[in-house]
């Protein structure tokens, strides 16, 4: 931009606010057309919900007509295929950045059983949550001091401090119901798999700021994860 216009900028932070989101919805709707030229006629349908840090503004751009291999699935039940569906939120439960799609964990509780009642076969569903269940070492990261800015890892007798991040609800949910499969991340050092009850519970941990994609190759059949494999790339 010209410097008068960055100066205009400058002194307006709600104007940068808005012409981030600008570009972030544009960005987005790119990556939507991207992704339905690429898997035209391929077969392969890719469902996506957006993360507790995202702007609900910016993630509406995804829910553009006439997609045919992009799925748009926050809050939804998605039918995977003749046998299994999924059902995703993209919320979290409270962290110290106060970003946009943050709830408490009664809400978040509240968001999956309304959208629970939905699922015809429970056993087999995927649970896609972006919250991790509670001390599952799916959510295993620094405790933080929230009165910082920015917040700082607690350390102890020269060790950081560890705690489970995540949520009660989600793991109440997943003992409740058993499902299939359960996706999670938020917590992006916490790469790990478990088992709670029935259900493989899965974070592939997330490197994005340094350039590396983290991601999981499931396979299931019939209500049943026959195999997975962790990827990196």
């Amino acid at each position: 931009m010209e410097e008068d216009e960055f100066r205009t900028y400058q002194e307006n932070p709600a104007k940068v606010d808005e012409l981030f989101q600008q570009l972030a919805r544009e960005c987005l709707v790119s990556w939507v057309e991207l992704a339905e030229t690429h898997l035209a006629d391929t077969g392969i349908r890719c469902f996506v919900t957006g993360g507790n840090d995202d702007d609900p503004s910016v993630l509406e751009s995804m829910y553009l007509e006439g997609t045919e291999s992009f799925s748009a699935c926050e809050k939804k039940v998605a039918q995977i295929d003749e046998d299994h569906n999924m059902f995703s939120l993209g919320f979290s439960t409270p962290t110290p950045w106060k970003i946009p799609r943050e709830v408490t964990d009664e809400e978040l509780g509240n968001m999956i059983e309304n959208l629970v009642q939905e699922v015809a076969d429970l056993g087999k569903c995927i649970f896609n949550f972006h919250d991790p269940p509670i001390d599952s070492t799916l959510d295993t990261c620094p405790l933080l001091d929230w009165n910082t800015n920015p917040p700082q890892p607690i350390v102890k007798a020269g060790q950081t401090v560890m705690h489970g991040a995540g949520s009660k609800s989600v793991r109440r949910s997943l003992e409740k119901y058993q499902p299939m499969l359960g996706l999670h991340g938020h917590i992006h050092e916490a790469q790990a798999s478990v088992k709670i009850g029935r259900t493989t519970c899965i974070n592939p941990g997330s490197e994005y700021g340094e350039g590396v994609l983290r991601g999981c190759l499931v396979n299931f059949s019939g209500g049943e994860v026959e195999s997975y494999q962790m990827t990196r790339g």
